[in-house]
């Protein structure tokens, strides 16, 4: 069952720096590292948390693991559930890597 938060509330929810700190470590490792791909996760209806993160296509192995293992950790919210608690929503947000 598919329940969608507000995109506002899952913008809220996105911690750019995390991502940021991912990519700049992936870049000392790799030097130049630039490209598009999307991270995909679910964010529970009743609890808020993060499952089923990916980065597709993976540029760098390193960045993914980083990316998946932060974004896993983020709860989009707290207190009531959402949707009676009942399903979950799947989020696909554009990340633009550019060395430059």
């Amino acid at each position: 069952m598919t329940c969608c938060l507000s995109s506002q509330a899952i913008r809220g929810g996105i911690r750019v720096e995390p991502i940021r700190a991912c990519y700049e470590e992936a870049l000392e490792r790799s030097g130049d590292l630039e490209g598009r791909s999307v991270l995909r996760f679910r964010i529970s209806s009743a609890d808020g948390s993060v499952s089923e993160v990916s980065l597709e296509p993976p540029i760098d192995e390193g960045l993914a693991a980083c990316l998946v293992a932060e974004v896993s950790t983020w709860v989009f919210f707290r207190g009531e559930p959402v949707c009676g608690g009942q399903g979950h929503s799947v989020v696909s947000y554009p990340l633009f890597f550019d060395a430059g």
